[in-house]
């Protein structure tokens, strides 16, 4: 049995585990054939390899400078005059509490 560089839309969604609908959203090159549409092999693994997210350990940085940015704010607010939406907030926060 022979392999084809091509693939229909259901192959390539199934192979890129989309929809063929999102598959027709991505912006990866196809060629029509009539009425038929088909995506090289070679296409699809180059757009998913292009596409890649980003590595773990990138992500766990990007987390650590997220939650030092939120820590940063959140110790911002507290050294500022409390507002009277401050005030609204913490005493609905007492209430649910004490319920």
């Amino acid at each position: 049995m022979t392999t084809t560089p091509y693939l229909s839309r259901q192959e390539a969604a199934s192979y890129l585990r989309v929809s063929p609908r999102t598959l027709a959203r991505l912006s990866i090159p196809k060629i029509n054939i009539s009425r038929r549409v088909v995506y090289q092999v070679d296409d699809l693994t180059a757009f998913a390899e292009n596409n890649r997210s980003v590595p773990l350990e990138a992500a766990r940085v990007s987390q650590v400078t997220t939650d030092v940015a939120l820590i940063a704010r959140n110790v911002s607010r507290a050294s500022r005059p409390k507002t009277s939406a401050d005030r609204r907030h913490e005493e609905r926060m007492a209430r649910l509490r004490a319920a």
